[in-house]
């Protein structure tokens, strides 16, 4: 009898866990005490538990979206999350960002004893691809579905905006000092080609290349977009004081959240986007 169950296991494929990014599997259970190291990890999360649950108990600093989640206890940085406070929460997972939290601090916290499921949103189709495994981790398969079939139709919808409208060079500026870019890897190179924009560094294969002002200016974009995130806008002000020396076309100051996480609400960060280049 026991032969015969094992057999009908193997060949329904029945999976009793998921493999994150970095090649771990993480078991599938009724998780029950939650913690998001980065505000695109809470956000997904976040699609998926109801508020009321209590289910979360620590997220990352700048989690604030939805607004319930900033009442929870903050847990540190993407960079610095605080592992004494995290252990004192006794999470039963916690979910993380390959590209966004240390991969020292991970190792930490396996070696804790812990479960962590390590997300890799690098494009748009690999986001699609976390929502679907957060959806199975916490037990919610078809409802990461159905969230997938209309992030699918509304990326669908903005690639026909965009093949509808000139493309425009942009130089897309993240950092201020050093000048930090994004290149071909990064998910912000699609999430910019699905607004009508046009990469002046989509030929660098490096996720964040930094140039020089003077190679920014010579690669002739149509216009310098600064990324703020939520820093103090003198910042940025004495930025476009200095570009306006040597660049005489469009500059913008943009700020949205949404673009910069790689999760859902990335649709409404590339509409955004859309609206501010043509």
């Amino acid at each position: 009898m026991i032969k015969i169950l094992l057999l009908l296991l193997c060949f329904c494929k029945v999976s009793f866990a998921v493999k994150d990014a970095t090649g771990v599997d993480i078991p599938l259970k009724n998780y029950k005490r939650i913690i998001s190291l980065s505000p695109e990890s809470t956000e997904l999360i976040s699609a998926f538990i109801e508020k009321d649950s209590n289910r979360l108990v620590g997220v990352s600093q700048y989690s604030d979206y939805p607004s319930w989640v900033q009442k929870i206890k903050k847990i540190g940085n993407y960079v610095r999350p605080n592992l004494e406070l995290i252990v004192s929460l006794k999470p039963d997972l916690i979910f993380a960002s390959k590209v966004g939290n240390p991969k020292n601090k991970i190792l930490m916290l396996r070696k804790l004893g812990l479960n962590v499921f390590v997300s890799d949103s690098k494009d748009i189709e690999s986001i699609a691809r976390t929502v679907l495994d957060y959806g199975k981790v916490l037990g919610m398969e078809s409802q990461a579905n159905e969230k997938i079939k209309k992030f699918k139709d509304a990326i669908a919808e903005l690639k026909i905006k965009a093949d509808l409208k000139k493309t425009v060079p942009v130089f897309f500026q993240l950092g201020v000092s050093p000048l930090v870019t994004i290149g071909k890897s990064s998910f912000l190179n699609e999430a910019l080609e699905l607004a009508g924009g046009y990469n002046i560094y989509s030929d660098r294969k490096e996720n964040y290349p930094r140039p020089s002002r003077e190679d920014v200016i010579s690669r002739k974009p149509e216009m310098i977009l600064l990324m703020n995130f939520g820093k103090k806008e003198e910042i940025f002000s004495g930025e476009v004081t200095i570009w306006k020396k040597s660049f005489s076309k469009k500059i913008i100051v943009f700020h949205s959240d949404e673009l910069v996480r790689p999760s859902l609400r990335i649709v409404d960060g590339i509409e955004k986007l859309r609206e501010v280049i043509h």
